[in-house]
């Protein structure tokens, strides 16, 4: 199974605690994929307050925002549930058949 984290959205405060353009909010995007299914999970990590490594805004690079939400979200729990999701998408358990008296 192949994962790929994609980072959407960035929201930025002008000023915050003296710091400017201080990311809050980052909408990111999960997909899961394997053989043709893939299937994906859509969420917004939050960040309040600037902490002692502070990085400039245009000092970012889309790893170190990828890091910031891998920290804040359970990676192994979203994997886990994305992972059941692909399994029933290859092996459906419910599957529409033809009536038995049109044959």
């Amino acid at each position: 199974m192949e994962y790929n984290l994609n980072i959407k959205q960035l929201r930025v405060a002008k000023e915050l605690d003296n710091q400017y353009d201080f990311v809050v909010e980052v909408d990111w995007e999960y997909i899961a994929t394997e053989s043709n299914a893939s299937c994906a999970r859509y969420g917004t990590a939050s960040f309040s307050q600037p902490g002692d490594s502070f990085i400039p805004f245009d000092d970012l690079t889309e790893d170190i925002v990828k890091s910031w939400v891998i920290s804040s979200v359970d990676i192994a729990g979203l994997e886990a549930s994305l992972s059941e999701q692909i399994n029933d998408i290859l092996n459906p358990k419910v599957s529409v058949v033809p009536f038995p008296w049109n044959n």
